[in-house]
């Protein structure tokens, strides 16, 4: 028969049972890092979150449909005018940006095309130089 170390038999007490002292106030006081927050605006917060980038068809053909047509007035002018002409579009849709802060995420989208387009634009000039 093996007997367990820390066991007392006899002295009436339980083996799960241990002395707990109350909390130190000093102690407990300031714990809360973040003030206490109603579940409905975490849950909310998410899904603003989750459905930001987000945008019909119907958005993403007229996007289409307008870089078409960037590039069709874009195909009319020389290669050399044709960079200026898209430096100028991605500058007048910055500031356009800027201005109205439109809070569709398809106008930023676009925006990132027209600076893509007069990137490679400049690229392909100065290749072609």
């Amino acid at each position: 028969m093996v007997h367990e170390p820390n066991r007392t038999d006899g002295e009436g007490e339980a083996d799960d049972e241990y002395v707990v002292l109350p909390p130190d106030p000093e102690r407990v006081e300031g714990t809360l890092s973040r003030p206490s927050r109603d579940i409905n605006e975490v849950f909310t917060e998410a899904e603003k979150e989750q459905s930001r980038f987000q945008f019909s068809v119907a958005e993403m053909l007229l996007l289409v449909g307008a870089v078409a047509l960037f590039l069709g007035v874009l195909g009319c002018f020389p290669r050399e005018y044709a960079a200026g002409l898209a430096g100028f579009g991605a500058l007048a849709s910055m500031l356009v940006l800027i201005l109205l802060k439109p809070t569709q995420p398809i106008v930023r989208l676009g925006w990132w095309i027209v600076l893509a387009i007069y990137v490679l634009q400049v690229v392909t000039t100065i290749m072609e130089g």
